[in-house]
């Protein structure tokens, strides 16, 4: 597998905060793909930090998808 092709895999990446998966998702290489598994309902993201919490890092990345993806899916009034 080339540079340009690099696949980036999480597993259980429900779990991870959004800063996490982001770093994570910065080590593509231009190009590459990134498939993230996992399942918010099972295991929720895991912060530790009230600080954290409080600067609104609390979300996985699934969890700010999904929410973007029920807005663009509701019908425009």
């Amino acid at each position: 597998m080339g540079k340009s092709e690099a696949l980036l895999r999480g597993r259980q990446a429900a779990q991870a905060l959004e800063p996490a998966a982001l770093v994570a998702l910065q080590l593509l290489a231009p190009g590459g793909r990134a498939a993230l598994v996992g399942d918010p309902r099972q295991l929720p993201a895991t912060l530790l930090s009230r600080a954290a919490e409080a600067a609104n890092l609390a979300q996985s990345l699934f969890e700010r998808l999904q929410r973007v993806r029920r807005r663009a899916a509701r019908p425009a009034v």
